[in-house]
């Protein structure tokens, strides 16, 4: 028998960052965001990846079902490709 004292994958924030396997693990499991829980919608798809997007916080991830990778920075959404790619209109919060 062998065993594997490796440490878990720390989460993921940068964008062309793999999910962790327990990310995806619990991606497939919940059709959830893993940042922040809120729904997500389906994108453009093709091959076995679909883009999808979180319309809670708007993180981006490209999903295929052995390894998905974020198609956004944890926590900057880029508003503009939310809005014409998926639809999804974030509430931008006021700098004043």
């Amino acid at each position: 028998m062998r065993w594997s004292f490796r440490r878990a994958a720390p989460p993921s924030s940068q964008r062309g960052e793999n999910l962790s396997q327990r990310e995806n693990d619990e991606l497939m499991e919940t059709s959830r965001c893993p940042d922040c829980g809120g729904f997500l919608r389906k994108g453009p798809e093709g091959g076995v990846s679909i883009n999808i997007a979180c319309i809670g916080c708007g993180s981006e991830f490209n999903f295929s079902p052995l390894l998905t990778q974020r198609n956004s920075t944890k926590g900057d959404p880029n508003h503009t490709r939310l809005w014409e790619v998926f639809g999804i209109k974030l509430k931008q919060e006021d700098s004043s």
